[in-house]
């Protein structure tokens, strides 16, 4: 262990610009990360995780889709947004098709069916846009609630008059009834970065203290939800280093510190420029794709806290990765290799995509799959049932099969 741990910091020199970025309040505590990619760790799937299991997802006229985005989890479903088809899909943890929203009264904008968020008390889906009226001659937010059937439950006005700079679609649910959204602490009296909301209708507590010398620049002060998993929020900024946990209205900071060979320097941050979206930023990434830029895919299974790191513009399963926040262990999903104990399936295509407290959720599309599966044919591999019949019913056309992985404990 003692070996582990010098090993981690050997070499690792932080980057002067992580030292100003990222604290919530000057109250909080911030827990630091020390994160060098050059010493994670890897291993066989039998080695890191006590079960391995493949859902195959219905794949009917109906549910056909072409990729996973935005991966949410409940107690009985999965859903997500398939940008191909342009719809949110629901299937239970069964991989049976259940529903899909396609079309929302109003909606011209479908892209933003993408933001929708699974509520994990009602496992309803809600989802919160914008539509242009007519009688006020102004932009308003709604919000429509479906069940998991795809069946529209009702729709509401969202009156954000009250809430200057709310990103009103970039919440997680507290409770039933209470929601967590981030807001510009630029824009809003209470200068915070993010509000408390009771039934979408009044806001309630302004939480997190805009930060003194935060470098970035509206509307980049904002935090993005990362992911939304048992009441849990995750939130991150792009080009910061810093991302938020938070539960119910507690918000905890965690700070990496990179090797400066993959940090950002300074100078970025004082270019008013590269603070902004637009082509500047966007041009620095495409042309810097040994830095990481961003971090993202971030959420909680137990001690263990993923992430993947966006390097310039890009990102691959070698950017993947878990941190153990009782030990220190850094490991790489880029080093994680199948065994027999799965029959040499792979078992994440760029990143995990969701968590809970059991388990890491992933997907595989099904060409990979069977491309595997004639790969390893000399090794005679084993296969559970579920995945017999999906190899004898199926072919590389079908859904994407859900994969779930339950870390060992000891890790």
């Amino acid at each position: 262990m003692r070996r582990s741990i010098l090993l981690l910091l050997t070499g690792v020199t932080i980057a002067l610009s992580q030292m100003c970025l990222g604290q919530p309040n000057d109250q909080q505590t911030v827990k630091t990360l020390r994160v060098n990619p050059d010493y994670a760790r890897g291993g066989t799937v039998s080695q890191l995780f006590d079960s391995i299991t493949y859902i195959p997802l219905e794949t009917t006229k109906e549910s056909t889709f072409g990729n996973i985005q935005y991966l949410q989890v409940s107690r009985h479903y999965f859903a997500f947004f398939d940008y191909s088809t342009k719809g949110i899909f629901v299937f239970d943890k069964k991989g049976k098709f259940i529903g899909k929203i396609t079309k929302v009264p109003g909606l011209n904008d479908i892209w933003e069916l993408a933001n929708f968020v699974l509520n994990p008390y009602s496992e309803h889906i809600y989802l919160v846009y914008s539509i242009w009226d007519k009688h006020s001659v102004t932009v308003i937010s709604k919000l429509a609630i479906y069940k998991p059937d795809g069946q529209l439950d009702h729709q509401q006005l969202f009156d954000t008059t009250n809430f200057n700079g709310l990103n009103a679609d970039m919440y997680t649910f507290i409770d039933t009834t209470t929601t967590l959204h981030s807001v510009n602490p630029d824009k809003n009296p209470h200068h915070t970065y993010f509000v408390t909301v009771k039934d979408f209708k009044q806001p309630e507590k302004y939480i997190m203290p805009e930060t003194k010398g935060d470098p970035f620049i509206n509307p980049r002060k904002s935090y993005h939800r990362s992911s939304t998993q048992d009441g849990w929020g995750f939130w991150t900024r792009g080009y910061d280093y810093t991302f938020l946990t938070s539960k119910g209205e507690q918000l905890q900071a965690f700070k990496m510190l990179l090797p400066a060979k993959i940090s950002l320097d300074s100078s970025f941050y004082r270019d008013s420029a590269m603070m902004r979206p637009g082509n500047a930023a966007n041009e620095f990434g495409r042309k810097h794709s040994k830095l990481v830029t961003s971090i993202s895919q971030v959420f909680r299974c137990g001690s263990l806290q993923f992430f993947t790191f966006i390097m310039g513009y890009y990102s691959s399963i070698d950017c993947s990765y878990f941190y153990n926040l009782s030990n220190g262990n850094l490991y790489n999903f880029g080093k994680i290799t199948p065994d027999s104990t799965n029959g040499y399936l792979p078992i994440v295509s760029v990143a995990p995509a969701a968590a809970d407290s059991n388990y890491i959720y992933s997907f595989m599309p099904s060409f990979a799959l069977f491309s595997a599966k004639e790969q390893a044919a000399d090794k005679h591999p084993v296969y559970s049932p579920v995945m017999q019949q999906y190899f004898a019913t199926e072919n590389r056309k079908s859904n994407p099969v859900i994969v779930l992985l339950k870390p060992k404990k000891d890790l």
